[in-house]
């Protein structure tokens, strides 16, 4: 048996993206830890909690009924870049502190209960921004909320362990500082001339971050002014629902004209068949499967996604081999060629993937334009007005009316008059039809038993259909013999007309419905980030204006549309640059405690707070890299996801270091001396 179309393969290729983007994120994550820290010591604490977290969350999510799935494993692979946050910054605080001649003990203590607090707001920062998609309900819901819950409980998962299991290993495997001027292990020079080369880069931004301070009056309205620039090129971006996915396969509805008989329909698809083959070269074509026509079981019509009628249409199913081009060029070549080849042919292509194909609810196309009504006729004329209407929408394709009023009839009409006289009633004209067009069994059915088996079976006698090659073959059909007449033929009694009717009967709450078919690009943003009205928390999302910015500047210039993944990934960005922005305002806001000059504590609160910042930025972007690149199959479906993250990272991370201290000096200018007022009282009782 050699299977024509397994999806099993696509999705198990896509899990199987998902682990291997998972495991990179992990590797370069490490590497960049490594990098900043120069200990293997540090980076085994802080890579310890990434796995922890993880089968944390796969063993809550697995309790609350979920599954190993696309989405789930999706989650993961996004919160793989940010578990390591709360421990990276645990650990650099250790060290900072280490550096400064303290304990092992004390210093551990003191560097983890300093930012316990903070790291818990910006745990919860990031974990209340996908609280939003728990309120989904229908399709949404079953797509987003696994995933959802994966990025919520692997965040809280990691805030615990960092809490508890890395302070513990920062006990036995950590040491007490000891300068090395001339460190005899090769990795350590790298690692101090990468120090040297950090510092410089650090001492660079502490100048720059005095002089932009300095100047804040003119700073900020043109940092907002660029970012509001940059938030305009919104409206170029495009919209997509939800990334179309490259499978491999790609189904093509053909449509004859209504009443086509099959075998002239399986000549159509034939002939479609080839100029499939002339526009896809034979080294990427796999096979091509057609399936015509209406399935005989009315349990397999009920599963039917595609809009068959009947003998007159049915799908081309595509399937393509590795190393393909992309599907999308093909089709997009195809819904321009087949019309200009085959006119009076309907052609529209149907989703190939099981996301593309729940996300449309098992209809034929994205969109439905139900047009209800008494008068069918009257309803096909406003649908077909709507159609033309809707032709002028950019981004819509495909468009089709599903209910054809065009399906050919013949309209048997029975003269009573000459029917009576000749002894036939229009009930014995009827029976004769349907005898010769549908078989005895419509109107006497008969059966036979095995008296072996016990087994009925039908017995039918019908006319051959090649006997019915005209109307006069009809009209020759014989009735049967009144009491003391002769044989009659329909064409006696009755007189045959050619008409037609509707090809499908659409029912919506009792009343009759025609539907538009069409594909449509959609979009849908739904954010909320609550934040009281106090002074610290708007300066903390002062962030957030530059975080767009970078993600509209990011989609727009990777030439990805603006649709759900790349909207949950702004969610994302947003809750990390509001963390960011914590870190630096609640050092700044200790600063301004024991001095009272919130310039002065600005530029501190940059410049101690630089590194930890550029970490956790730098490890969450390299985490996105191997999502943002869609590699593999399944990968455009998270690739918008990763890119929203790194390009608002980028700008937030360089607003969080310039812009965020900026506000905060200027916002805390006039309380300045009663920061200092309250620092002066404060200070006896903090040495006490």
């Amino acid at each position: 048996m050699t299977p024509l179309a397994d999806q099993s393969i696509f999705v198990q290729s896509a899990v199987s993206g998902v682990i291997r983007e998972a495991v990179i994120a992990a590797a370069l994550t490490g590497f960049m830890i490594l990098l900043f820290l120069g200990s293997w010591r540090s980076t085994l604490i802080i890579a310890v909690s990434i796995p922890l977290s993880i089968l944390t969350s796969i063993m809550i999510i697995s309790l609350l009924g979920e599954t190993i799935n696309i989405m789930t494993l999706g989650g993961l692979a996004l919160a793989v870049g940010i578990l390591v946050d709360d421990a990276t910054v645990t650990i650099e605080n250790i060290e900072r502190i280490l550096s400064q001649g303290r304990s092992l003990h004390d210093g551990i203590l003191e560097g983890a209960a300093q930012i316990a607090v903070p790291a818990l707001v910006s745990t919860l920062c990031i974990c209340i921004v996908f609280l939003p998609m728990f309120l989904l309900d229908g399709v949404a819901r079953y797509l987003f909320v696994p995933l959802a819950e994966a990025v919520v409980f692997a965040m809280l998962a990691s805030y615990v362990l960092s809490r508890t299991l890395v302070p513990t290993l920062a006990m036995y495997l950590l040491k007490a500082k000891h300068h090395e001027p001339n460190p005899k292990n090769i990795f350590a020079r790298l690692q101090q001339g990468f120090e040297k080369g950090f510092e410089s880069v650090r001492n660079a931004y502490s100048g720059l971050l005095t002089s932009l301070v300095a100047h804040r009056k003119l700073f900020i309205p043109a940092f907002l002014g660029a970012c509001l620039c940059g938030v305009l090129l919104v409206p170029w971006l495009g919209q997509d629902f939800f990334p179309d996915t490259d499978s491999g396969q790609f189904i093509l509805h053909v449509r004859a004209r209504t009443g086509t008989r099959i075998e002239e329909t399986a000549r159509l698809f034939d002939l479609v068949e080839d100029v499939i083959r002339q526009n896809i070269p034979a080294k990427e074509m796999d096979n091509i499967l057609d399936n015509i026509g209406l399935p005989y079981s009315p349990y397999n019509t009920m599963h039917s996604t595609s809009g068959v009628l009947g003998a007159n249409d049915g799908d081309v199913l595509v399937s393509l081999r590795e190393n393909h081009s992309p599907v999308a060029d093909y089709v997009r070549d195809l819904r321009v060629l087949l019309p200009q080849r085959f006119p009076g042919v309907t052609f529209y292509s149907l989703p190939a993937d099981i996301v593309t194909q729940i996300l449309d609810f098992g209809l034929p196309s994205p969109i439905d334009v139900q047009v209800e009504g008494n008068d069918v006729v009257a309803s096909q004329q406003i649908a077909e007005k709507l159609m033309t209407q809707m032709r002028q929408v950019p981004g819509l394709v495909d468009l089709r009316v599903q209910q054809p009023l065009d399906y050919p009839t013949l309209d048997v009409a029975v003269d009573r008059v000459k029917a009576l006289q000749a002894g036939y009633t229009e009930q014995n004209v009827a029976n004769s039809v349907l005898n010769a067009l549908s078989g005895s069994f419509q109107i006497t059915p008969l059966f036979f038993m095995n008296w072996k088996n016990g087994v009925n079976y039908n017995l039918v006698a019908q006319t051959p259909q090649y006997r019915f090659q005209s109307i006069n073959d009809l009209l020759n059909i014989p009735l049967p013999a009144a009491s003391g007449s002769n044989t009659e033929i329909l064409g006696d009694v009755a007189s045959v007309s050619r008409g037609h009717e509707i090809g499908l009967i659409t029912h919506y709450n009792i009343r009759r419905v025609i539907d538009i078919y069409g594909a449509v690009q959609l979009v849908y943003m739904l954010i909320v980030i609550n934040f009281q009205s106090w002074l610290d928390p708007f300066i903390i999302i002062t962030a957030l204006p530059a975080a767009l910015t970078g993600i509209v500047l990011f989609l727009f210039f990777t030439h990805t549309t603006l649709s759900v993944p790349a909207l949950m990934g702004a969610l994302m960005c947003l809750g990390i640059a509001t963390a960011n922005s914590i870190l630096v305002v609640s050092f700044a806001k200790e600063r301004l405690r024991e001095h009272g000059d919130s310039v002065r504590a600005s530029v501190e609160s940059g410049t101690t707070r630089f590194r930890p910042v550029v970490m956790t930025a730098l490890a969450m972007i390299i985490g996105m890299i191997p999502m943002a690149l869609g590699l593999g199959d399944g990968g455009e479906q998270n690739a918008p996801l990763g890119r929203a993250v790194i390009g608002g990272l980028l700008a937030a991370t360089v607003a969080t270091l310039v812009f965020v201290p900026a506000v905060f000096s200027m916002l805390h200018q006039r309380t300045s001396r009663v920061g200092t007022s309250e620092a002066e009282q404060q200070v006896p009782v903090t040495n006490s």
